[in-house]
């Protein structure tokens, strides 16, 4: 579109603003070619069409458009660095909003989404999505005593910067502060206290 728009101004401007002291320029009215079809420049009848290179250039203008979408979304999948980190999102847990509990952030959050709570107490939590879950400013994950404090049930999780507390007390079924329960999974920078396993 741009091109043939391009195309039609120079067009345009040639045909319209002949030069006065050229030959025959007395016998050759001021005239817009056509961009398509049939026209007419003084005594010459035209036939205008789009060949082979505007063709091959258009192709490649798509291929191209496609292979952008293509690779933004297959690093917004998890399949590269750059182009994801320049696409996270970041939802906010805090008093003030806009999310107050990690669960609403969570259910709001898409895979890749970096969730940050910011300080406060919050309970058990079930992380089945691919988010980096970061707690700042002594943000507190209190299981109860009841159960595991955070399970990770899906790959490339980042969990980070929480006093993890409170686990159940059930040694067969092993409660824990963290329970990984899959693979490429990142627990870093976690403080943990009174559970009865730190991870399973």
């Amino acid at each position: 579109m741009a091109f043939t728009a391009d195309l039609y101004y120079w067009l345009r401007e040639f045909g319209n603003n002949l030069d006065d002291t050229a030959a025959l320029s007395s016998a050759i009215d001021e005239f817009t070619p056509t961009l398509l079809g049939p026209g007419k420049v003084a005594q010459f009848t035209t036939w205008s069409m789009y060949d082979t290179g505007f063709w091959m250039a258009s192709l490649g203008s798509i291929l191209l458009v496609l292979a952008v979408v293509i690779r933004v979304r297959r690093e917004r999948a998890g399949l590269g660095v750059l182009g994801a980190a320049l696409l996270v999102t970041v939802l906010v847990v805090s008093s003030a909003g806009p999310y107050t509990s990690i669960e609403a952030a969570l259910d709001a959050a898409s895979p890749g989404d970096t969730i940050v709570v910011r300080g406060g107490e919050h309970p058990a939590v079930v992380l089945d999505k691919r988010v980096t879950l970061r707690g700042e400013q002594g943000a507190v994950l209190d299981g109860g005593g009841d159960g595991d404090v955070v399970r990770i049930e899906v790959p490339g999780v980042v969990l980070e910067g929480f006093l993890i507390q409170n686990s159940g007390r059930n040694l067969q079924q092993e409660h824990a502060g963290v329970t990984v329960l899959a693979a490429d999974v990142v627990v870093r920078d976690n403080v943990l206290r009174e559970v009865l396993f730190g991870t399973s």
